[in-house]
């Protein structure tokens, strides 16, 4: 049995081994880090994805929007683990270039829920979110860790 600080050290490599992924438009690379079954609530799109199929079609569509190449900085990800489920938490500035080469990028808040299955974690859950303002409902432009 493995202790708690080699499973949050197995999911921070599963956090670093995504982000780059991400990074690299690996939609293959980006999957294989979720179970079958993962539920997401995207900062992006419908109010939630159920399985990977559906997941896998959004990050497709997703990636679409960063054609010059697409910005994924995780920062400072934090891990809890507690026997077979783990969460793990983190801002991310998240964005691409337009076609004029320039950056267009902010943060986001994530949070991933973990599950061991057959002896490999992977994200079960994953909720990602945009900060902004409740008056005006217009994105917090300047919000940074």
């Amino acid at each position: 049995m493995s202790t708690t600080h080699e499973d949050e050290q197995a999911i921070q490599t599963l956090i670093a081994q995504w982000a780059r992924a991400v990074s690299a438009g690996d939609l293959d690379g980006i999957l294989a880090c979720y179970a079958e079954d993962v539920e997401a609530y995207d900062a992006i799109g419908r109010l939630r994805f159920q399985g990977l199929e559906a997941y896998g079609a959004h990050w497709r569509e997703c990636m679409a929007y960063c054609n010059n190449g697409m910005v994924f900085d995780v920062h400072e990800p934090r891990v809890r683990v507690d026997g077979d489920l783990a969460v793990s938490y983190f801002p991310v500035r998240c964005g691409g270039e337009n076609d004029k080469g320039e950056e267009q990028v902010g943060w986001m808040r994530m949070s991933s829920a973990y599950q061991r299955l057959n002896g490999q974690w992977k994200i079960v859950h994953e909720h990602s979110s945009v900060p902004f303002d409740p008056m005006t409902l217009k994105i917090m432009e300047d919000a940074a860790p």
